[in-house]
């Protein structure tokens, strides 16, 4: 089945924008073997479709669009905080519990557990960012 679309220009720039962001959060980190292709072929699909001549080169340029460098940057600094106080919160709780003692845990015992470690970590994070972490 094939489809048809019709969009307008700032539309087009819209969806470029979006194809280039979901590409670059699936393969922005891989190295060149394991970028995964499907991606990238429809990226390209799409690119070549659409049929202008310097879209492939407006598509590039997107990584020095300020609005796509400010939505990296917002999807890093939120993935950076998310993950360290989730990896915090799970090595206290196996400190803690020891990895035996959190199987005992009822699903329900377990995230509120959990959630308590990464609102000690929330807390002191928003409050001191990385200032009192400190590695021994």
């Amino acid at each position: 089945m094939e489809y048809n679309i019709t969009l307008k220009e700032e539309d087009l720039q819209t969806l470029l924008k979006l194809i280039y962001l979901g590409n670059w959060v699936a393969n922005a980190n891989r190295e060149e073997e394991r970028t995964i292709k499907k991606f990238e072929d429809l990226k390209d699909q799409i690119l070549n479709m659409i049929g202008n001549k310097n879209i492939k080169e407006e598509y590039e340029n997107f990584k020095f669009d300020n609005e796509i460098i400010n939505i990296i940057e917002e999807y890093n600094e939120i993935t950076f905080w998310d993950l360290l106080i989730t990896r915090l919160a799970e090595r206290d709780m196996i400190l803690e519990y020891g990895e035996e003692g959190l199987k005992k845990l009822s699903n329900e015992e377990y995230k509120k557990t959990n959630l308590e470690y990464q609102r000690k970590y929330y807390q002191e994070f928003f409050e001191n960012g990385l200032w009192n972490l400190i590695i021994r």
